[in-house]
């Protein structure tokens, strides 16, 4: 092999890390610098959605395609299923892990503005033009609206991930923080029925339908691109078939919240629902 050329491994090489200067400093003598913190927060942000990954694909399947078969008890039997096989620290787990995710996402781009000028530059010379980092999956925010060569200053991927963020802090206060708060259980498909099916209509649609729709659309996108990303999959028939997916979840999770909607909760009692929206000061 000639002396000019550097055996490589196979595995993919993150365009951002590889622009960042390598210039070493001792603190408790270990070798630190920005390129080893920034590549740190890479691996962070890679493996932390390993819990995620694990757990996504069940509570899709309970959420997104349960209710459209039978929308009275299965998706609340299958619920209670899911918790008694999961260990109760795995919540912890899941929020520590999406706390990591978030926070190295937030370090990272906060680090990418930092060098925006250097990077752009670089990126200009040396990202293809169909790059997901461009383009998304496939052209714009579904490859239908834009079209193919719409470009972004910031990755779609990102933006699902900003989308996301509240939508799920959202989701944890109303099921999770606050009945924990006031001595409650956690909250599960009874009480999403009587909040889709409230007397206030402010309630139902701002409370409920549109960010639950939301929410199940934005992580449709961030998971399936995500996987993408990681995989790194620049093929862009495989992408659009990856768009369709995300289409197909995005509307049978839209389906799954009006099902939950008409149908009827099991329980009569409404104390939790009004407890938890008298403390977020909706009722």
């Amino acid at each position: 092999m000639p002396n000019n050329i550097k055996r490589m491994s196979p595995k993919p090489i993150n365009t951002d890390e590889k622009y960042v200067p390598y210039n070493p400093r001792k603190i408790l003598g270990l070798d630190v610098s920005e390129h080893s913190i920034v590549h740190g927060l890479f691996q962070v942000q890679k493996y932390s959605i390993a819990p995620m990954a694990l757990y996504f694909p069940v509570h899709a399947v309970n959420t997104m395609i349960t209710p459209l078969v039978n929308a009275e008890d299965a998706p609340e039997s299958m619920l209670k299923t899911i918790n008694q096989w999961v260990p109760s620290v795995a919540s912890k787990v899941l929020i520590g892990s999406l706390v990591a995710h978030i926070s190295s996402g937030v370090l990272l781009r906060g680090w990418k503005l930092y060098r925006r000028k250097e990077l752009a530059n670089k990126y200009h010379m040396d990202k293809q033009f169909t790059s997901q980092d461009k383009i998304g999956l496939n052209g714009g925010v579904s490859g239908f609206f834009f079209g193919l060569y719409k470009q972004f200053s910031v990755s779609p991927l990102s933006i699902s991930g900003y989308v996301l963020t509240p939508l799920v802090l959202y989701h944890l206060l109303i099921m999770k923080w606050i009945p924990e708060s006031m001595g409650e259980p956690v909250t599960g498909f009874d009480f999403v029925k009587q909040m889709l099916r409230a007397s206030e209509w402010w309630i139902r649609w701002f409370a409920g339908i549109i960010p639950l729709t939301a929410l199940i659309s934005a992580a449709s996108y961030h998971v399936v691109a995500g996987v993408c990303r990681l995989l790194n999959v620049s093929d862009l028939k495989k992408r659009k078939t990856a768009s369709k997916v995300v289409s197909g979840l995005t509307i049978a999770g839209f389906l799954s919240v009006l099902r939950l909607s008409y149908s009827k909760s099991l329980s009569s009692d409404w104390s939790q629902f009004k407890h938890v929206f008298s403390k977020l000061r909706l009722l």
